[in-house]
């Protein structure tokens, strides 16, 4: 019976000793996490009341025509180019609204302003950097109006009037 005991006990020892152990062990481990947030810009054109409909026989003062919202997460900023559909077909360096019909030659001049800044184009009806912003935007962007100001039209034929305007951004790297 004693050596029973002395089993017991050596085995009571043993098992004490392998839980300390056991619980003495640390074991660690990691794991790095990480994503990708790409570099992004976009546009968003809010067409206005009225941008179908100007007033071109006596002409209009700083009619907003959309409300453009520019969203960019580039560190550097971003710039904003516009381009008239006419003036660059025909090599102008004046945005102009042109007649629909076959024939009419008319062409009804107007003045563009971004963010209430006139806009100036270059000889292929393009203006470069109308906007030239030096930081990202916040994630619900910076809303800017686009206004037009047609020349009167006394002289020009019974039509229907248009030009595209097109707006381009670009994130700076």
């Amino acid at each position: 019976m004693q050596n029973m005991d002395k089993v017991m006990k050596h085995f009571m020892v043993f098992m004490a000793v392998g839980v300390i152990l056991v619980g003495a062990v640390n074991a660690q481990n990691s794991i790095t996490i990480s994503g990708t947030i790409l570099p992004h810009s976009s546009l968003t054109v809010t067409p206005q009341p009225g941008y179908t409909s100007l007033n071109l026989t006596n002409g209009a003062v700083d009619t907003v025509v959309a409300i453009v919202t520019e969203r960019s997460n580039y560190k550097s900023g971003y710039t904003i180019d516009l381009e008239s559909a006419n003036a660059r077909a025909s090599g102008a360096a004046q945005a102009f609204l042109k007649g629909a019909s076959a024939g009419n030659n008319s062409q009804v001049q107007y003045v563009i302003k971004y963010n209430d800044k006139t806009v100036h184009f270059d000889a292929n009806g393009k203006a470069t950097a109308i906007m030239d912003a030096t930081t990202k935007t916040s994630g619900t962007g910076v809303q800017r109006s686009l206004k037009i100001a047609p020349v009167r039209a006394t002289d020009a034929l019974a039509d229907t009037y248009s030009d595209t305007l097109i707006l381009t951004i670009t994130g700076k790297s």
